[in-house]
């Protein structure tokens, strides 16, 4: 349950900045989540952020989508966490 909550606000907060910064790339959004997924120590929040990479990678490229699916399904094993295992199932559809 606190995954989830934690996963809608990382969405909400980038539906906001994506809305509010049309300027911006996707690239630009990528490069910013990454910066902040180094930064990040808890380890759920850094799946939930790492999930919102792989899908902005899957909206430029659904190839290059793949290993980041790799790298989440890792994850999720190693956290146990079952919604990143599911997102990283989708991510390869």
């Amino acid at each position: 349950m606190r995954m989830k909550i934690i996963y809608n606000c990382v969405i909400v907060i980038l539906t906001i900045h994506i809305i509010v910064t049309p300027t911006f790339s996707q690239q630009s959004v990528i490069d910013s989540l990454r910066l902040v997924f180094v930064a990040e120590n808890n380890s759920e929040k850094k799946i939930a952020i790492y999930n919102n990479i792989a899908h902005e990678v899957l909206e430029m490229n659904l190839e290059k989508a793949i290993p980041y699916a790799d790298t989440l399904e890792r994850m999720a094993t190693q956290y146990n966490s079952k919604i990143a295992k599911a997102n990283a199932l989708y991510l390869r559809l």
